[in-house]
């Protein structure tokens, strides 16, 4: 039976001190129960829903109060967010409907369920073969991780106890076991980390899924104990979010990261995903960002393409997010592996990994969620040497010294899978790019040129398009993202000769200019020319030819009855024809007086009507 950690003296107990859990967190997070009620991968009695900055508080109450849900609690990474649950009888698709009408509310969406990612025994492999695959030996002689270095383990928690994982367990520095928030963070007595999947400081591991990720980023080294993680040194903060089952909510992710984001913690492990696209962890992992903080994610064990079938959390279009697919010992890509070209990033140890798992134990699990640890501590390893370091330098260090993998060439980003030995020693560029060459300009159209170039660098953050119409005072019109080398320059004036130059840039500044290209737009398009008509008679048939005239697009052939006296009535298009279409027939059952004509078009308009041919019909 699960209980919570005991302050060493009498007190109230933690759940009688749920209002000073809402000191910070807004209202206290309800533990999970195993009555929650959960519907096709999503929780069935509670939704997410995002107020928009300007509402104010009356409002956003009202509007709940109107829409059949009640608050549950307030998150405080992402501004106007909130948890709210639904009154009996009201669905989830109803509740997000109504919500979503509401002026004052920006989203409304499901509360996911997400899970770990499946990781199958295999007890074919039993050794540390991930460490020497990722260098982890060279590594090692720069530095096995300096200690203090702090990694969150979003997961079903984490064996404390553990022989190998015991002192690389956090600490909190502002908390004792006292019934107490002593370091005013919302959370009491929590002294390595919070479970938000039972609603209590005892962040235990009973699945052993967190245990085994654990294991992978810190178990402790030269210690003479089961196995070495990435860091030896490093502290471990239990954020249990997953149930004892492996399964957890989107909500309880997010109530996650805002611990991790609150405790200064710059690196995140989430060996887990499912449930669909979810705006609200989306904003959360985004607000991150302004904490320095990396979210390392496994991209997930369907064997599927995420560039078309996205994978989340994996999948988020952030870039304080690394996406990890899982490679096997002999470099080849794990048959169970996600990957994707656009959407996953580097490969890393996933097969056969030897980890800790709970009561003193040690297992071979395989899966995307083995790969991420050895990202996740490399990360946190390289932010800890280098603590001024942005989260995008360190990202550079990890991506930017991969070792080429043909297994994963044109299957992930990099092309590659991890290098701890190249990420320690890497050193951000401090030099400007080189300048790109052989600038071509081509003109398109009346309004558009467009451009190529070399591209002769391989760090440039971007280019910088510049034109000018004089050849000599140049304006910059737009940039391209790095590796991009064509550019089309639209608007432009009819008739118009322009004069273009592009460079690359960095953070550390620009490169020399190219060539100059110049190009002149072509002349604006007018409305075609009048054709000329003329026509014959027979039985029952008009047969109709005009001048082909230039600029076209196709014709227009009216008719109009004219009347005893001769006169043309209204005029009523009777076809519409192709370009260079230069004739067409009209076939009169009961013959009559007819007046025809012919007009030209094209994008730019309508020409003024030709001649009026009249013809008299036979029957």
């Amino acid at each position: 039976m699960r209980h919570p950690l005991k302050p060493t003296h009498s007190g109230p107990t933690l759940r009688g001190l749920a209002i000073i859990l809402s000191a910070w967190a807004g209202i206290s997070a309800a533990p999970f129960s195993a009555a929650q009620t959960v519907t096709a991968g999503r929780s069935a009695d509670r939704v997410i829903v995002r107020f928009k900055a300007e509402s104010v508080a009356t409002a956003r109450s009202q509007a709940l109060a109107t829409n059949g849900v009640e608050r549950d609690l307030v998150f405080a990474i992402v501004p106007g967010l909130e948890r709210v649950k639904l009154s009996p009888g009201r669905t989830v698709d109803e509740a997000i409907a109504a919500l979503r009408r509401n002026p004052n509310v920006l989203y409304a969406e499901p509360d996911f369920v997400v899970r770990k990612i499946a990781t199958p025994n295999d007890p074919s492999y039993g050794s540390l073969w991930g460490m020497s695959n990722i260098k982890a030996p060279a590594a090692w002689d720069t530095t096995t991780g300096p200690a203090g270095l702090v990694v969150a383990v979003l997961d079903t928690g984490i064996d404390r106890s553990h022989p190998d994982l015991a002192q690389n367990i956090w600490t909190n520095p502002g908390e004792t076991l006292n019934g107490l928030d002593d370091d005013g963070n919302g959370y009491v007595d929590d002294l390595n980390g919070w479970d938000f999947a039972y609603g209590d400081n005892n962040p235990s591991d009973v699945d052993g899924h967190g245990t085994h990720t654990a294991g992978t980023v810190g178990a402790r080294g030269n210690n003479a104990l089961g196995v070495v993680g990435v860091n030896w040194q490093v502290k471990l903060v239990a954020l249990k979010f997953l149930d004892d089952t492996g399964s957890g909510y989107s909500s309880n992710a997010i109530l996650a990261m805002q611990y991790a984001n609150r405790m200064g913690i710059k690196v995140s492990n989430n060996s887990w995903g499912g449930g669909g696209y979810s705006q609200a962890l989306f904003d959360a992992i985004n607000a991150s960002k302004a904490n320095n903080h990396l979210f390392i994610a496994a991209a997930g064990n369907s064997n599927i393409n995420n560039d078309s079938t996205p994978h989340y959390p994996s999948s988020y279009n952030l870039d304080n997010v690394i996406s990890v697919a899982s490679i096997t010992s002999t470099d080849a890509r794990s048959s169970f592996s996600n990957y994707g070209a656009t959407s996953v990033d580097l490969g890393a140890p996933g097969s056969g990994i030897l980890s800790t798992t709970p009561g003193n134990t040690y297992s071979s699990y395989s899966g995307t969620s083995m790969a991420t640890p050895h990202v996740a501590g490399a990360a946190a390893m390289i932010a800890g040497l280098r603590p001024a370091w942005t989260y995008g330098q360190v990202r550079d260090a990890i991506l930017k010294t991969t070792r080429p993998l043909p297994a994963l060439a044109g299957l992930t980003v990099t092309g590659g899978t991890l290098d701890l030995a190249a990420a320690v020693a890497y050193q951000p560029v401090t030099t400007p790019p080189v300048a790109p060459s052989s600038l071509v300009a081509t003109t398109a159209s009346a309004t558009q040129i467009n451009l190529s170039w070399t591209d002769n660098s391989t760090d440039e953050a971007g280019f910088r398009i510049e034109r000018a119409t004089d050849a000599v005072n140049f304006i910059q019109v737009g940039t391209t993202a790095a590796g991009i080398r064509t550019y089309s320059a639209a608007g432009l004036t009819a008739s118009t000769a322009y004069t273009f130059r592009v460079r690359a840039y960095n953070a550390n500044g620009d490169s020399a200019y190219t060539n100059s290209a110049t190009a002149t737009t072509l002349a604006a398009p007018t409305v075609p020319a009048v054709p000329t008509l003329s026509g014959t008679a027979s039985r029952r048939l008009a047969t109709l030819a005009w001048t082909n005239v230039a600029d076209e697009t196709g014709y227009r052939v009216s008719r109009a009855t004219r009347s005893s006296s001769g006169v043309c009535g209204t005029f009523s298009v009777i076809k519409t024809l192709g370009v260079n279409v230069t004739g067409t027939t009209d076939t009169r059952n009961n013959g009559g007086s007819f007046c025809y004509a012919v007009q030209s078009y094209n994008g730019v308009g309508t020409s003024a009507r030709s001649n009026v041919v009249v013809l008299v019909i036979p029957r």
